[in-house]
């Protein structure tokens, strides 16, 4: 097979989580020898804004004429396969309907890599249909997406494609830098509870005093957030910056799932708080989970630098090798 056109459902310029999951997915598809040109179909709510369907039933789902440099679902034919790259974002509602009818029209083979949920859900009749008919693989990332996907057809629960995202990882021996992963408590769609931002910044004035902290900031809400409280931040609006940002950190704390997703590709031990039913995506980003009340202080100086960071290494390096295998078996566009 020569070069094919791959689609990709993702969000840029806003969530760098859905990005580091994109760049796993990418890195493994090279890893394979895949020629392809990827395209996107960019979720972002600027770009591909949500219908009120639901309240409007007469509201018609079209394609939107895209001012930036993503694909409108405006032309069939123009695309030979499918990725939905993880994120809650891939069962239904208005931005993905017409994707999964896109799909159907056009009887395009697809997978789901890294999908996940945070509660329980009905799938509608277009998601059924893709996953039934036209799909080679799909992989939840946590234990409640798995329950709700095990009856379709080659469905897998495996880590959250943020797992290789970096282009390597390296062992960390002891504590040089530690990195707070900051998030800020009224962005829509970002926001944490007013509770864990609390805690998260009583936490921190212990740990400022007995270790090296440097804050990092996803979005840039918790980038202003972090300004204005006086924290010394570090940021990117290009989600190619965070590996260079993480390979500072010897051990990070994060609200953020996929900040702990890219300290665990790079071979940082870390610990996730949570604050919603994702935290579950953690679990086999081989995050610690440490609830509110947890005192974070005693809890660095718990950790083996040097151990852990060894063996989030080689979990990497096996998972790697599982998951390319997943992909080889399954996915029709390597056969």
């Amino acid at each position: 097979m020569g070069r094919i056109n791959i689609l990709f459902s993702t969000t840029r310029q806003w969530n760098v989580g859905d990005e580091f999951i994109l760049f796993g997915i990418r890195r493994l598809l090279d890893r394979l020898g895949l020629e392809y040109n990827p395209i996107i179909y960019n979720r972002h709510p600027s770009i591909t804004p949500q219908r009120y369907y639901r309240q409007f039933p007469w509201l018609k789902l079209v394609p939107v004429p895209h001012l930036d440099n993503s694909f409108a679902l405006d032309q069939d034919g123009a695309v030979d396969y499918v990725i939905f790259a993880g994120t809650p974002e891939w069962f239904g509602g208005s931005r993905i309907k017409p994707l999964l009818q896109y799909i159907l029209r056009n009887k395009i083979r697809c997978a789901f890599i890294g999908v996940g949920v945070h509660r329980h859900h009905t799938f509608n009749e277009d998601l059924i249909q893709v996953v039934t008919k036209f799909c080679d693989l799909i992989i939840a990332r946590d234990p409640l997406c798995y329950e709700l996907i095990k009856n379709f057809p080659n469905a897998y629960y495996a880590p959250c494609p943020s797992l290789f995202a970096a282009p390597y990882s390296r062992i960390r021996k002891n504590l040089g830098q530690l990195g707070i992963v900051i998030q800020a408590d009224k962005t829509r769609h970002h926001a944490i509870s007013p509770e864990v931002l609390n805690y998260i910044l009583t936490q921190c004035q212990r740990l400022e005093r007995e270790f090296p902290v440097l804050y990092i900031a996803h979005y840039i809400d918790d980038y202003k957030m972090a300004r204005a409280l006086g924290k010394e931040v570090l940021y990117s609006g290009y989600a190619e910056d965070y590996f260079q940002i993480y390979d500072r950190f010897d051990l990070v704390i994060s609200t953020r799932v996929h900040g702990c997703g890219m300290a665990s590709s790079l071979g940082i031990p870390n610990a996730l708080i949570p604050h919603d039913g994702r935290f579950q995506t953690a679990l086999k980003l081989k995050s610690h989970i440490l609830q509110i009340g947890v005192d974070l202080t005693d809890w660095v100086r718990s950790v083996d630098i040097s151990v852990e960071s060894a063996a989030l290494v080689e979990y990497r390096k096996v998972q790697e090798e599982e998951f390319c295998q997943l992909l080889s078996k399954h996915l029709s566009i390597l056969r």
